[in-house]
């Protein structure tokens, strides 16, 4: 009788510690599962922060290419007019002007800089909201102005996407050339990212 009892004992404390250990795991795993939920949660964030971004810098060539903004200069003289429209170190309504070094101001400017940018439309827009700027900067291509070609300048487009959460943030920068050709639709020169 006295062995039974004690086999019933051991019984119990093991099935104890056997349910315990099963609980250690099964809340392991959770924790695994939501925290991999997570971080999937915010690489698509950012996946769609940057495909916003290169939305964005589709909209703006599209918008250089079909000359539509009576703002953007089409020679060399309407684009001293142009510049002088603008702050010297600074941008207007999405237009910008750097001086004559032709250097382009860092990511922390371009943070602080969206109340004098353009807005992606929201129709535009993979949120449905106002969460793309862009600045188009107009530089002459000396090349181009020697050879006199019909558009001689060089455009520096730059692009500030937001995700949904603060995190989610990617600023690219691309250089695009109109080309002559009025079948081609111009070349991107360069592409840039400068927070992803």
């Amino acid at each position: 009788m006295k062995c039974k009892q004690a086999q019933s004992g051991l019984a119990l404390s093991s099935v104890l510690v056997l349910m315990s250990l099963l609980a250690w795991v099964a809340l392991s795993s959770w924790r695994q599962v939501v925290t991999h939920a997570l971080l999937l949660n915010a690489q698509a964030d950012h996946l769609r922060a940057q495909q916003q971004a290169q939305a964005t810098l589709m909209w703006a060539k599209q918008l250089i290419q079909e000359k539509t903004n009576s703002q953007l200069p089409n020679h060399l003289q309407a684009w001293s007019q142009f510049r002088q429209q603008l702050p010297w170190d600074g941008c207007r309504n999405g237009f910008c002007a750097f001086g004559n070094d032709n250097l382009s101001p860092g990511l922390s400017f371009w943070k602080t800089q969206t109340q004098h940018a353009r807005a992606l439309p929201a129709e535009f827009s993979i949120h449905g909201d106002n969460k793309a700027w862009y600045w188009i900067e107009v530089l002459p291509d000396a090349q181009r102005v020697k050879a006199q070609a019909a558009d001689p300048f060089v455009y520096r487009i730059t692009v500030l996407a937001q995700g949904v959460k603060p995190a989610s943030l990617v600023v690219q920068q691309a250089m695009w050339q109109s080309d002559a050709d009025p079948l081609n639709t111009g070349r991107w020169l360069s592409w840039k990212t400068l927070l992803e």
